[in-house]
């Protein structure tokens, strides 16, 4: 008898032993899967946020950052930037969609190198916004600072970055040497003060008051675009009127800051 409990003990131990450990596989598979679940939600809850092509933010990102632009930092005047890349139809065409896609991710990039942490870049071409607004090879930028501070911007993206990033392209996609990338652009620069002004004013309207930023930001950009390739046009938000034109900055890459009124 004593045998025999012995054997029923070891087999009633042995069945035990092997449900907890069985048990312990389960709990293990369930943290497995949880941990993937986050990282699939994590994941998911990025790519909301970011453009298909480029990888940065979209317009639901940038009506939140702008928001933030308003609020935060009343000190601190802004500018948004409407840029985009000359001829890029033609590039399209010339090297195939699948080449002009990396041009567009290496400039985002580039650019978003070149700026500060809490200042963005954002391009979206799904949204309502971008396709009222932006074609495709289009980018508006979010910055801290003066007008000074947006004409040093554009002034390194114009006459150190883009050459830089040519040369990086021309090698990494065998272009020929003539490549070179141009941009043009149109800004609207906000001092603190009148900063303030569009937060009192849009303080339950934010999305028009961005709207008729980037609209009249397009429209300087139109205007450097008819003018030449490579030109940008800065210019003081509330300081100017539709019928100025932007007084000509003299350098060897062709700028057009604001004209304030006197």
């Amino acid at each position: 008898s004593v045998v025999i409990f012995s054997i029923l003990t070891f087999i009633i131990w042995s069945s035990l032993k092997q449900n907890f450990a069985d048990q312990g596989d389960e709990v293990d598979q369930l943290k497995a899967s949880n941990r993937a679940l986050t990282e699939e939600v994590e994941r998911l809850s990025k790519e909301y946020f970011r453009d298909d092509i480029t990888k940065i933010p979209n317009e639901i990102k940038l009506n939140s950052v702008f928001k933030i632009f308003l609020e935060e930092h009343p000190s601190r005047g802004f500018s948004l930037i409407y840029l985009d890349v000359d001829s890029f139809k033609r590039l399209n065409t010339a090297l195939g969609t699948a080449k002009a896609n990396i041009i567009l991710r290496a400039l985002a990039w580039k650019l978003r190198s070149g700026i500060r942490r809490e200042e963005e870049i954002f391009r979206d071409q799904s949204s309502d916004l971008f396709r009222r607004f932006v074609g495709g090879d289009e980018f508006i930028l979010l910055i801290h600072g003066d007008e000074q501070t947006c004409i040093f911007f554009m002034k390194r993206i114009l006459s150190e970055v883009l050459p830089e990033l040519s040369a990086e392209l021309r090698e990494r996609l065998n272009l020929e040497d003539g490549f070179s990338l141009s941009v043009s652009a149109g800004s609207y620069t906000y001092s603190s003060s009148e900063k303030r002004q569009l937060t009192r004013e849009g303080k339950d309207n934010l999305k028009d008051i961005l709207y008729k930023i980037i609209a009249d930001a397009e429209r300087l950009w139109q205007s450097a675009k008819n003018n030449d390739y490579g030109v940008c046009y800065v210019w003081n938000g509330l300081a100017s009127t539709a019928h100025e034109e932007p007084e000509k900055y003299e350098n060897f890459i062709s700028f057009f800051p604001h004209k304030q009124n006197n």
